[in-house]
């Protein structure tokens, strides 16, 4: 199986702590954050993961170097000159996952604590073509809400920082979909995924409800708790 992760932000509102590393190089209780989904990855059974790159491109790739002796995983690395959006970096590579049954990809700037395995186990059971790992958000105006599910787990309503959410569930920007789903994507080179793609497959994606945390290390708050939970985990 394979996965894309996505680590080409480069966390301007994290600086000082971003001026010379790319926001999922920050490290928590001494590892590098990127570091903690090739660990998941690997632990999932994952054997190829692809990671994109943008700012400081060469400290993701001066790491990778140095860890990848560690994994069983075949880890490549591709830089962007721009950014694409999620959609565009899935659509540009999407020779990577050609053949694939599904294929995990993820935000790499976020720190979790989901179980991958169960979340294929989850993707698997369903037979489903696109499945979207949830999490309960104390900030739903701030996230791409599950606003209704039904009760074998479809999204049925999916809106990005909605005015007036009806609902905590919050896309954790971490996916398993068919690559079938990308000959779908919009003719253009920048696609945002959560805008784009999510709201189209309402009604035909699930929704996989994980008990956990899941923070998005983007301010010098959330990283200090993502710090914290490090700690614990």
């Amino acid at each position: 199986m394979k996965a894309i992760i996505l680590a080409a932000g480069e966390g301007r509102r994290l600086r000082p702590l971003t001026e010379n590393i790319p926001k999922c190089m920050v490290e928590l209780n001494g590892k590098p954050l990127l570091q903690y989904w090739l660990d998941n990855c690997q632990r999932s059974g994952i054997n190829e993961v692809l990671i994109n790159t943008h700012y400081l491109a060469e400290k993701i790739t001066d790491f990778i170097d140095s860890v990848s002796h560690r994994y069983s995983m075949r880890i490549h690395c591709v830089h962007e000159s721009e950014l694409y959006g999620t959609g565009g970096t899935l659509k540009n590579n999407s020779d990577f996952i050609k053949g694939e049954e599904f294929f995990f990809f993820c935000h790499g700037d976020n720190f979790t604590n989901i179980n991958i395995g169960k979340f294929i186990d989850f993707h698997t059971r369903k037979k489903s073509m696109l499945s979207v790992a949830l999490f309960e958000t104390n900030l739903p105006k701030q996230c791409g809400i599950a606003e209704e599910i039904g009760p074998d787990d479809r999204i049925v309503k999916f809106i990005e920082k909605p005015e007036k959410p009806t609902s905590n569930l919050a896309s954790a920007a971490i996916f398993l979909m068919s690559p079938n789903l990308i000959k779908d994507f919009p003719d253009k080179k920048h696609i945002d995924f959560s805008k784009e793609i999510l709201p189209a497959y309402q009604g035909r994606m699930y929704g996989y409800k994980f008990d956990g945390f899941n923070i998005d290390i983007g301010t010098l708050e959330n990283y200090k708790t993502a710090c914290t939970l490090a700690t614990v985990s």
